[in-house]
């Protein structure tokens, strides 16, 4: 082992998300000799409706931009693509991303991306896209089923013709009685949120009160500004926000908490 690692030995570290979905920072943090402990709080599902995200894998030609706000779209999209027998279309559109994880995925499929916004929201994304963006663009969003609205609504406020489609949708996942109380009787040094959504689940399957309660007892890390705010608006404090949206700051961020 390398001699500055080992700096979260015997910390017990909760990932919020399954394991398979997490796979760098659960490695990250096992090199830092940490306990890492996954447990999934939501499920990617396909959308309740299908049919949209069909149309437009069908049609993906015809826009000029595709954009992915998340992973999770790529792979709708990419499977929806891939029903359709279609993928050959991502080579005539323009692909805009938000983060480095999203634009990684888009990349190991083979995907061009032509722009990436670092800052991990809509908003970021649309302010890097603007000098890229043309009179008469056809925008593509494949977005979650309960995606929020700020970036169709800044492109369509500017002129641009967005069409957006349900590319998956999540569910909080059902927790066994077992899992619920381990993770109330359990030491917990430190809880990594990754998104919102998951932050809104965690307290969801707990209860409030309990979640709380767990959470004050540990070192609460978040991926980004977006989930530290979700995050407090439940009560919950936040012991760090990684620096950048990647596994490996959210590492330097649990050291940090834990210091």
């Amino acid at each position: 082992m390398n001699p500055s690692s080992a700096r979260l030995k015997d910390k017990r570290i909760l990932v919020t998300r399954p394991r398979q979905r997490a796979e760098e920072i659960c490695f990250l943090l096992e090199e830092e000799s940490a306990q890492v402990w996954a447990v999934p709080f939501l499920e990617m599902l396909p959308p309740s409706n299908p049919a949209p995200l069909q149309a437009a894998a069908e049609n993906l030609h015809r826009y000029s931009w595709v954009l992915f706000t998340s992973p999770s779209g790529v792979e709708g999209m990419v499977e929806a693509l891939r029903q359709a027998k279609s993928l050959s279309y991502l080579s005539k559109v323009r692909v805009g991303v938000v983060g480095p994880k999203t634009a990684a995925l888009a990349r190991s499929y083979g995907i061009e991306v032509s722009c990436e916004a670092l800052q991990e929201t809509g908003e970021g994304l649309f302010e890097v896209l603007k000098p890229w963006l043309k009179p008469g663009d056809e925008i593509l969003l494949p977005v979650a089923q309960q995606a929020r609205v700020e970036l169709p609504q800044l492109l369509r406020d500017h002129g641009f013709e967005v069409v957006q489609v349900a590319a998956y949708r999540t569910e909080e996942t059902a927790l066994s009685e077992a899992t619920k109380d381990q993770l109330l009787t359990s030491r917990l040094d430190a809880v990594i949120f990754a998104s919102p959504k998951t932050a809104l689940a965690f307290a969801s399957a707990l209860g409030l009160v309990e979640a709380t309660q767990v959470l004050r007892q540990s070192a609460v890390v978040a991926i980004g500004p977006t989930t530290e705010r979700a995050l407090l608006a439940q009560g919950i404090g936040v012991a760090e926000v990684a620096t950048h949206p990647t596994a490996m700051a959210l590492v330097e961020a649990v050291v940090r908490a834990l210091g």
